[in-house]
């Protein structure tokens, strides 16, 4: 019976220790999972702060820089696309172009990138614009009127 009795207590003495072995793993587990809940508050928190301001109802700040960011970029690229006389790409076909050519009646030395036939279809939409001229009606040298023929042809055609 004593052998019995000390196998018992071996027995429940490696119980207790298994009990304790996993208790000590239960808490530790239970440990690291308060301190990732409490990690991730943290980061929540952060977060939030980033995000909005001290007060609840107010414009969140990643947004507000965005906007400010935004206007800087349209501010810089403000002028881009508005008239101009010398044009924005290097081998527009300009008005002045076309005024030279009709001066040299497309020939004496005149020549461009482009072939002439754009030119001549170009001088053909000019043409009422350039008798104004000469009639001392219109300034073709004026910068509106210079801008309505930059854009004249691109309307005409489409006709």
């Amino acid at each position: 019976m004593c052998k019995l009795d000390e196998n018992e207590n071996e027995s429940q003495q490696a119980q207790k220790a298994n009990i304790k072995k996993n208790n000590k793993l239960f808490n530790r587990i239970g440990s690291v999972r308060k301190l990732i809940n409490k990690q991730q508050k943290n980061k929540d928190k952060i977060y939030r702060s980033f995000l909005l301001s001290k007060n609840k109802h107010s414009f969140p700040k990643s947004l507000f820089l965005i906007i400010i960011l935004s206007l800087f970029l349209n501010i810089c690229g403000i002028l881009w696309g508005l008239p101009s006389n010398h044009g924005w790409a290097p081998d527009e076909v300009r008005p002045s172009l076309v005024i030279s050519g009709i001066r040299n009646s497309f020939s004496h030395g005149w020549h461009n990138t482009y072939l002439p036939f754009h030119f001549y279809t170009l001088a053909f939409s000019y043409s009422p614009f350039l008798m104004l001229h000469r009639l001392h009606i219109l300034d073709v040298d004026s910068f509106e009127i210079y801008n309505i023929l930059r854009t004249a042809p691109q309307n005409s055609n489409h006709l």
